[in-house]
């Protein structure tokens, strides 16, 4: 099979994949952005059935892919697209808005903090903090009342695919020469979870259904929000989810398998390949594992969303603006920025350690080829919606509130899950207004008139593609019609919200529940240990102390104090 082969373009349809990055709790940003861009595909299609002289061509979402919090949104937004709900605009009834009620108003510091979950019949640690929240808001999404939605804009088959971090890890050998020379054993971590609503397509028969998408009570809906759990838990702090799917699976795992070029070759063409598990006592039935986060080996899983994006295995996008047809869009709210500070020869080894668990994270992150086509100007098959304020001076922040703590500062507080879920809304409306664009020459234009939503959305994108004399005028892919035109405010930076002190008590009654439980199997003996508990009261408040340090150093660094 060539590598060049495209996938068939539908007519005036562009279709396009959401690949949604690990943040923690910026997935508050991940569900704001969703929520606007259903509002803006719904307003359309509404202009559209009322006979309104608005585009015709039309959009199709395609493929879903996310890893932790992205997962989670990913897994949300399938329960959700097939019922209706309000929008979650600044000064409405928000609470009616089920992503609003998982991001912003369900995942509290205090529950996760809560000792209520640890004692002496609680069984085994699992996780540091009190998961039993985040049970609830995947049982609540699936229990969402509302009537049915007929969104035409949503294909009729929807796969999605979660990313795991496989601690099992399937199997497989590597040998070279000959297949009964010795093989190099390894095993391969990074695993994902793949599901389909609607009708199954014939090029992915290996997808878990989920049946009658306008209730998502029973089937495998139980299993899509247990598999949401695996992708977002955060390693030590969420607990690991136990998994089970045939092992089977593995054997339909294809891979493209680049050509040598050579012109006379058997090898000159991309081939599909297959990778076969080297299970040491056949393939099990049940393949049981445990998870954790699904950011550990892959935290923005393009992949994934592009091979679901395609017609037949083997295809490549189509990356020239005037031809593209499908495009795969990736919400990365992560806030970290990348430090380029040297560590000085003589670190110590706890630094090394805190820098290499960075290095390992940043470098699960990257992807050169991916970072090479995502800075490139001309490449219309991938784009990326990332966080901003703006830059004039009311737009000083950073630019998320979840930005600290390594993404976990957003629990902290609700402001700062309002905040950022509001930015979500405004910064996708501005990159549906400016940056979702296609050249006027492309065929999703070409034999349909193009009606601008209105003269100010005109103006304001020719003018933003003005700013590339290299590239020809272009034309928005998802127009903004009625209340979705009118510009998403800015939201005030939440400065000042959050007293550290206040997260003394239930810090402290956390640190207590989750020592005494480590201490309860330890074999120290009687006196080992009434040893060991009372050196824990006597640097009990010197930890807490410092906790509370690193949470107001946090809100110091983001300007949120």
């Amino acid at each position: 099979m060539s590598a060049t082969n495209n996938p068939t373009p539908e007519p005036h349809t562009f279709q396009i994949g959401l690949c949604m990055a690990g943040a923690v709790s910026a997935g508050a940003y991940t569900a704001g952005m969703l929520d606007f861009l259903i509002e803006a595909l719904d307003s359309w299609e509404a202009a559209r059935a009322r006979g309104e002289r608005v585009p015709s061509h039309r959009v199709r979402l395609r493929a879903l892919s996310g890893a932790s919090a992205g997962g989670m949104c990913a897994a949300i937004l399938a329960a959700l697209l097939y019922r209706r709900f309000p929008p979650a605009r600044a000064g409405s009834d928000r609470s009616a808005n089920p992503l609003w009620r998982a991001w912003v108003e369900g995942p509290r510091i205090e529950a996760l903090l809560d000792p209520s979950d640890r004692g002496p019949q609680a069984g085994p640690l699992r996780s540091l903090l009190n998961v039993r929240v985040l049970q609830q808001i995947v049982d609540s999404v699936l229990d969402t009342p509302g009537e049915p939605a007929h969104r035409p804009w949503v294909a009729s088959s929807l796969p999605l695919a979660l990313s795991l971090g496989n601690l099992r890890g399937v199997p497989y050998g590597m040998s070279f020469g000959g297949a009964n020379l010795p093989s190099h054993k390894m095993r391969m971590h990074a695993d994902s979870a793949t599901f389909v609503v609607g009708t199954a397509r014939p090029e992915h028969p290996d997808l878990l259904p989920l049946e009658n998408p306008a209730s998502s009570r029973g089937g495998n809906w139980p299993r899509l929000g247990q598999a949401a759990l695996a992708s977002g838990a955060f390693p030590l702090f969420l607990q690991a989810r136990a998994l089970s799917r045939p092992g089977t699976d593995y054997l339909k795992r294809e891979i493209l398998v680049p050509g040598d070029g050579h012109p006379d070759s058997i090898h000159r063409d991309a081939k599909l390949g297959s990778l076969v598990p080297d299970w040491p006592k056949g393939t099990p039935d049940p393949y049981d594992y445990l998870c954790v986060d699904g950011g550990v080996f892959d935290n923005e899983p393009l992949d994934l969303c592009r091979r679901f994006m395609m017609d037949a295995p083997g295809q490549r996008l189509v990356r020239d603006g005037r031809f593209a047809d499908r495009s795969v869009l990736m919400v990365d709210p992560f806030p970290d920025s990348a430090d380029d500070a040297a560590l000085p020869a003589d670190t110590p080894l706890q630094r090394i350690v805190l820098a290499l668990v960075e290095a390992w994270k940043m470098q699960s992150r990257f992807g050169a080829v991916d970072v090479a086509l995502a800075a490139a100007p001309d490449v219309y098959s991938r784009m990326m919606l990332v966080p901003s304020r703006g830059s004039g001076a009311e737009a000083s922040g950073a630019p998320l509130a979840a930005g600290g703590l390594g993404a976990f500062l957003g629990f902290f507080h609700q402001a700062f899950r309002e905040h950022d879920f509001q930015l979500g809304r405004r910064n996708c409306q501005r990159f549906l207004r400016l940056h979702l664009a296609l050249p006027t020459t492309n065929p999703l234009f070409g034999e349909v008139p193009f009606v601008p939503a209105d003269a100010t959305h005109e103006a304001e994108l020719v003018q933003r593609w003005q700013k590339t004399p290299d590239l020809p005028a272009h034309y928005p892919v998802i127009p903004l019609i009625g209340a979705c035109a009118q510009e998403e405010r800015l939201p005030d930076w939440p400065r000042g919200v959050l007293k550290p002190d206040s997260m003394a008590p239930p810090i402290r009654a956390r640190m207590d529940a989750v020592v005494k439980d480590l201490l309860r199997p330890a074999p120290l003996g009687y006196f080992g240990g009434i040893a060991a508990r009372g050196y824990w009261w006597w640097k009990r408040d010197e930890l807490v102390k410092a906790a509370i340090g690193a949470i107001a150093t946090s809100l110091r660094e983001k300007q949120l104090a």
